[in-house]
């Protein structure tokens, strides 16, 4: 988001290599997060099904085809207005789905490690698999790789 021409002045740092002045919002200026939520209530406003927090945004809709048109629109706002989503999370999920299957125990771990790491990123994962892994069953299907 581009900081007005007045502001800028505000937002120059002393760095060993001299000043700088930033062109952008940043996020550890007190007021940049009520700024920007301020900002995002506006570009979003009127499209259903659709809320964000922050950096966070949540889009649904009574069926997949109402949620992509609600999908659609916002990432037709975020556009017009200069911004864009950030696929990042969707690749962290793709990293763990086409992982290869493992075929022995330390490739099990390996997988587990992959899983833990990406663990937050993927839907219906209650807990990080290092915690899953204690329990009887789990140590049988290892043992059984």
């Amino acid at each position: 988001m581009e900081g007005e021409e007045q502001s800028q002045e505000y937002l120059t740092v002393n760095t060993h290599q001299g000043l700088y002045r930033y062109n952008r919002l940043v996020f550890g200026i007190t007021p940049a997060p009520a700024i920007w939520q301020r900002s995002m209530d506006q570009i979003l406003e009127g499209i259903e099904g659709t809320s964000c927090i922050l950096d966070d945004m949540i889009i649904t809709g009574k069926d997949d085809e109402e949620h992509l048109t609600h999908l659609e629109e916002t990432l037709k706002r975020l556009k017009e207005h200069g911004l864009r989503a950030n696929r990042e999370t969707q690749e962290k999920v793709d990293a763990v789905i086409n992982a290869p299957r493992p075929e022995n125990a330390q490739q099990v771990c390996s997988f587990l490690g992959l899983v833990n790491y990406y663990h937050k990123f993927l839907p219906n994962h209650p807990q990080p698999p290092k915690q899953a892994l204690r329990t009887r069953q789990a140590m049988e299907v290892v043992r059984r790789v």
